[in-house]
């Protein structure tokens, strides 16, 4: 029986050809790709992921030459130090670790942006964690001591220093207190405040007299002008009295001529006495009330009149006085508030005086004192800027494994599992094809 999937003599192997092959012996190829897939397979579950473990080494740091204010200077540059680590501190930290725990990571130096910061990088799976821990923490050990040494001698001398320049500040603090000029100067600024303090007491009691005195004055005037007002009402009101009188004493003799035309005529008509006599009466009645309100008019409501205007013109006279006592109660106000000024300008210028005084004597004082000052300042900021070499953490663990992942090793191990058994089963069909 003659194999068909081989193609005959003489013929040309086409990419048909390898389809049509591949499906005839689909079986073949997978048995011979089976060995190296299952080799994959197991590879990628023995396989441990790999995790990067991180420590940051930096660099402590000092003020130069005792400046604060100066750029800091590094213990050590991170060139060197990278040096360092690479031929001493890596190598002797291994050593250790290997002796304890029989396995030893490898360390590398990762790249740093920052000149102050030297980076230890080592790739472990997470059974290593530990290991890794105690190999960078062993490592970050070895390069504080070697720094520690020059800090140690660093800070000794800027206590010195400090301890010197708080001596001096201490001197110059007792010089100011036992200061002579300053003490007379603070008695004399004193002295000045109370004066000012007791010539006020007495300005304000002065100034309160003065117008309570016033405010009396206006109110009397007020009461004056209320006063005159109502004269000047009152005599309105005799005004129309006597128009009244006048209006009655002119209807009342109209009366009496009337009735005495009246009397005429009944005369001449014959009428009887008694009549006559009612009539006369009547007259002599008339004429009594004509007499009374000529008389008011003449005599009564000029009396009164006279009253008003001797009343009016007693109270114009008191208002007049009343008014020139409060000019001169207001210009009394006016001395008064410029002598107060000017004595306070005075005593302003007494206190502003000592207190200049007192000033000047301080920042005498105070400026030897400042100077003092900044130098323990600025030793105390020295101990404060100095930064020791230190790491925050220790083999810090990326959040994902680092190379290639047990699913891309997989698909690449399957993709070459199937490539490696469709070239042996065609290499095994053109065998068969040429013999």
């Amino acid at each position: 029986m003659t194999d068909n999937t081989v193609p005959a003599a003489g013929r040309t192997f086409t990419l048909t050809d390898l389809v049509r092959i591949l499906l005839e012996r689909k079986w073949t190829v997978l048995l011979w790709t089976s060995p190296l897939l299952i080799l994959t397979i197991t590879f990628v579950l023995l396989r441990e992921p790999g995790f990067e473990y991180t420590t940051l080494i930096e660099i402590g740091t000092y003020p130069v030459a005792g400046n604060p204010y100066s750029e800091p200077a590094q213990f050590e540059s991170s060139t060197v130090l990278r040096q360092k680590l690479k031929d001493v501190y890596i190598p002797e930290a291994r050593r250790l670790n290997a002796q304890e725990n029989k396995v030893s990571p490898k360390v590398t130096l990762g790249q740093s942006q920052s000149g102050k910061v030297v980076s230890l990088r080592t790739v472990a799976p997470l059974s290593d964690a530990s290991h890794v821990r105690e190999l960078h923490e062993e490592t970050v050990a070895r390069v504080i001591a070697s720094h520690n040494t020059g800090l140690q001698a660093y800070m000794d001398l800027s206590k010195n220093r400090a301890s010197s320049a708080e001596h001096k500040l201490t001197l110059i603090q007792d010089e100011r207190t036992r200061s002579q000029r300053l003490q007379a100067d603070q008695r004399a600024l004193e002295n000045a405040k109370r004066a000012l303090e007791t010539f006020t007491t007495s300005t304000q009691l002065e100034r309160v007299r003065l117008e309570n005195e016033i405010r009396s004055q206006k109110r009397a005037i007020e009461e004056g002008k209320y006063q005159i007002q109502t004269l000047n009402e009152q005599a309105k009101l005799l005004d129309n009295e006597r128009l009244l009188r006048e209006q009655q004493l002119n209807q009342n003799e109209q009366a009496v001529e009337h009735l005495k035309r009246a009397q005429e005529r009944a005369a001449s008509d014959g009428v009887d006495a008694t009549a006559l006599l009612m009539m006369n009466v009547q007259i002599e009645q008339a004429i009594q009330r004509s007499d009374k309100f000529r008389e008011s008019l003449e005599i009564l409501l000029p009396e009164r009149e006279a009253s008003l205007r001797n009343d009016k013109k007693g109270l114009e006279q008191r208002l007049v006085a009343m008014n020139d006592k409060l000019e001169e109660l207001n210009l009394s106000m006016q001395t008064f508030d410029s002598d107060y000024r000017r004595k306070l300008t005075s005593f302003e210028n007494d206190i502003e005086s000592a207190q200049t005084n007192l000033n000047a004597a301080q920042a005498a004082l105070d400026a030897d004192i400042g100077i003092a000052s900044q130098e323990v300042a600025a030793e105390y900021l020295n101990l404060g800027l100095i930064s020791p070499t230190h790491a925050d953490a220790y083999g810090v663990r990326s959040q994902s494994p680092v190379g290639i992942s047990n699913l891309v090793l997989l698909v690449l191990g399957s993709l070459i599992s199937i490539f490696f058994g469709i070239f042996v089963e065609l290499a095994r069909q053109l065998y068969i094809s040429s013999s």
